[in-house]
């Protein structure tokens, strides 16, 4: 057992009573077959790569981040291991926005159909033309560059005028001229 507060070096859960500031810590081969998972896949675990660079296990962060200057540091053959970094941006362009799941609601509100398009999931797949309407130019008017999102403060800012008067019919408003309600972790 690990106090989570230690093993996440954080206070997260220091209020509470010591019971429920504990918790189990889990090798990742007891919560996942490694040998089915690497027949398929190239896979190493953290503990696997320390070993293979002659670094002590015990530097393992528990936090779940990747050490970059505990586990990219001289070992004892003199060579220090390689690291390169990939900028969110470079895979992660503005213009595209991550969800994990399209529910059926918005696919059918938005004519998704497995006829033509781009490839996901390995089905052809495209969402239909909406329409233009005044509340739609409006809202991609006020998108910063490159980007297909807006704030919920900021769309409800923009159709002020409309009469909207609670989230729902805003949601509601916002679906009928072509846009999607996305909620995100952000500030959490």
């Amino acid at each position: 057992m690990v106090n989570r507060n230690d093993a996440t070096k954080t206070e997260e859960w220091r209020d509470l009573p010591i019971e429920q500031q504990m918790s189990w810590r889990i090798p990742i081969s007891t919560m996942l077959n490694m040998t089915l998972l690497r027949n398929r896949h190239s896979v190493i675990t953290v503990s696997d790569y320390l070993r293979l660079h002659n670094i002590s296990g015990d530097v393992e962060l528990s936090n779940g981040h990747w050490g970059r200057e505990t586990y990219h540091r001289n070992t004892e053959s003199g060579q220090m291991p390689s690291l390169h970094v990939i900028e969110n941006h470079l895979y992660d362009p503005k213009s595209i926005v991550r969800v994990d799941v399209i529910p059926d609601d918005m696919k059918k509100r938005g004519g998704w159909t497995f006829r033509g398009g781009r490839v996901l999931d390995g089905e052809n797949t495209e969402w239909n033309e909406t329409l233009q309407t005044v509340a739609d130019n409006a809202l991609r008017s006020s998108l910063a560059d490159q980007t297909s999102v807006l704030e919920w403060d900021r769309a409800h800012q923009i159709l002020k005028d409309s009469g909207l008067d609670t989230n729902e019919q805003l949601e509601r408003f916002l679906n009928d001229n072509g846009w999607e309600v996305l909620y995100t972790y952000k500030g959490a």
